[in-house]
């Protein structure tokens, strides 16, 4: 009988934690990336693209800050109340889908995984749509 892996045994898949952005340097590399897939995705201009990078990276931020918020209130016992609640978060529709524990009632991801689902751009549509009610508001 040859070698033959043993595909009994499942390897645990590690989740990646999100990259930390160090430095000017590797910032402007970030960005210029997101740039360059935002080009490519039939942007005519930079005028096109630079309000939905905007907008998605002070997502981001925010999110993060939250998240940071929330952890130090449950230390010390106090609620928190988010500023922006379900399903307009980054962690609801932009964070990659993961069933992994959350302090949440829904998994991180789970509005992009159910949006995809959806199919016939649900996603793009979702975002054009809320991107506007958040803005105004």
């Amino acid at each position: 009988m040859k070698n033959q892996p043993d595909t009994t045994i499942k390897t645990a898949k590690k989740s990646k934690s999100p990259k930390a952005i160090a430095s000017t340097q590797s910032l402007s590399s970030f960005v210029k990336a997101i740039c360059d897939v935002m080009r490519r995705s039939n942007c005519a201009s930079a005028l096109q693209y630079v309000p939905e990078l905007t907008w998605i990276l002070f997502l981001r931020i925010l999110d993060a800050q939250e998240q940071k918020a929330r952890e130090g209130a449950e230390a010390l016992g106090n609620d928190y109340a988010p500023a922006l609640t379900a399903p307009y978060r980054w962690q609801d529709w932009a964070a990659p889908f993961s069933d992994k524990e959350n302090t949440e009632v829904q998994p991180i991801g789970w509005k992009r995984k159910e949006l995809y689902a959806a199919g016939d751009g649900k996603l793009f549509e979702f975002i054009i749509t809320n991107c506007c009610r958040i803005c105004t508001v």
